[in-house]
């Protein structure tokens, strides 16, 4: 083996065979004079080669032997943050990677210090600055999938369908999934389900649910104005707030309780009205005059004998109807039937007649008067009656005037 060590044009070493040595060994001299330094490479530049060909230094890529960073510069606009979770860095620092509103991170918290007041150590984060937004994209049909837990499970996924909840296929633009009983559960802040919350989905086989689990009212509105609502008591109210049949709209209460106010007080206006279809033409309807108008006068009432008891003759007859004093009359404005010239009877004289068929109306009285009194003027019996006498006494006068 021969070596051979040229001085002039280049300083060049060359090994020539034949190497007859199984080792060969050199030893150099240690280095005593002054490390060779890039000028470029500043605030522990990651070295990289330029398009020229020559080493250099990037000034935002940073390596300190811990994290690994772009560090922003004034007029960056952009930047990514990875911060090695045994490492980490303090909250001020992390002040150095922001910029306004042209902040942008994404990392993994280090050890012992939080950031943005809701993230711990450990946790990962992707940050854009206040007016930035972040965007996730799936080109080419493909899918954005979300999970938790080592390995997943896959919880959501968004595809150019929507967004599917315990579903990989949605349908629709929001679908939710899951089997045996599906729900949608609403909380207002940071309260939990059953205060202030509601729940939509199924509850059984067949059976939609739609659930306002605390103390407090549906409402429905159209045109940002409320139109309906089912308070916390059950009460069905179109155009009310509250279980109030004298204001305007209609109620249905839990207790079965139907009742309606209309702006109106004259026949032209109409209320409960019973349409036929099938015949074209109405069958029944109320004025607001009060008038009851009908395609028919019968009134079926119940009169089986297998529901009455102590059955015996009316005393009622001739005479009672003889003491009835029928009277013509005109209602005052916007009362009772609103009309003049009405015909009929005057409570108070009715009742000293047939004082059991004197109700009450509904009508609040002045302050400190008695209430306002109705007639339930069932007097066909009593007038059967008195046609049978009338009957009577005629066969009679027959019998004596031949």
């Amino acid at each position: 083996m021969s070596l051979k060590l040229n001085s002039s044009g280049g300083g060049s070493v060359t090994l020539q065979e034949p190497v007859t040595a199984s080792t060969l060994t050199f030893t150099l001299p240690a280095f005593s004079g002054t490390a060779a330094t890039l000028a470029s490479v500043t605030n522990n530049g990651v070295l990289f080669v330029n398009g020229s060909g020559q080493p250099t230094s990037g000034s935002a890529l940073t390596f300190d032997g811990t994290n690994f960073a772009n560090t922003l510069s004034a007029n960056a606009s952009a930047g990514i943050r990875v911060t090695n979770s045994n490492g980490g860095t303090s909250t001020s620092a992390n002040t150095s990677y922001s910029n306004g509103t042209n902040s942008h991170e994404f990392g993994i918290l280090g050890t012992g210090y939080t950031t943005y007041g809701v993230l711990a150590a450990g946790d990962a984060y992707i940050y854009a600055g206040a007016g930035k937004n972040i965007s996730l994209m799936a080109d080419g049909g493909g899918a954005i999938k979300f999970g938790t837990g080592a390995g997943g499970p896959e919880q959501m996924r968004l595809t150019s369908t929507g967004l599917g909840i315990g579903t990989s296929s949605p349908t629709q633009p929001l679908s939710i999934r899951n089997a045996g009983a599906a729900y949608l559960d609403v909380a207002g802040g940071s309260r939990t389900l059953g205060t202030n919350s509601f729940t939509f989905g199924q509850a059984g086989d067949g059976v939609v649910a739609f659930f306002q689990r605390e103390n407090a009212a549906m409402y429905w509105a159209t045109n940002s104005t409320e139109r309906m609502r089912l308070d916390s008591s059950g009460n069905l109210l179109v155009g009310q707030t509250s279980l109030a049949p004298a204001t305007l709209g209609a109620s249905l209460a839990a207790t079965g309780i139907i009742s309606s106010a209309v702006a109106a007080s004259t026949n032209a206006t109409t209320a409960y009205n019973l349409y036929s279809t099938n015949g074209g033409a109405y069958r029944f309807y109320v004025g607001m005059a009060g008038t009851v108008y009908a395609t028919s006068t019968t009134i079926t009432a119940i009169s089986d004998q297998r529901l009455k008891e102590n059955i015996r003759d009316l005393d009622d007859g001739l005479d009672v109807v003889m003491a009835l004093q029928p009277r013509k009359f005109d209602w005052k404005e916007g009362k009772g039937q609103n009309i003049k010239n009405a015909r009929g009877f005057i409570a108070q004289e009715f009742e000293q007649v047939l004082p059991d068929m004197i109700e009450e109306w509904r009508d609040p009285a002045p302050e400190g008067e008695e209430p306002y009194k109705a007639i339930n003027a069932n007097l066909i019996p009593t007038l059967v009656k008195a046609i049978q006498e009338l009957k009577a006494e005629f066969d009679a006068y027959k019998a004596t005037h031949p």
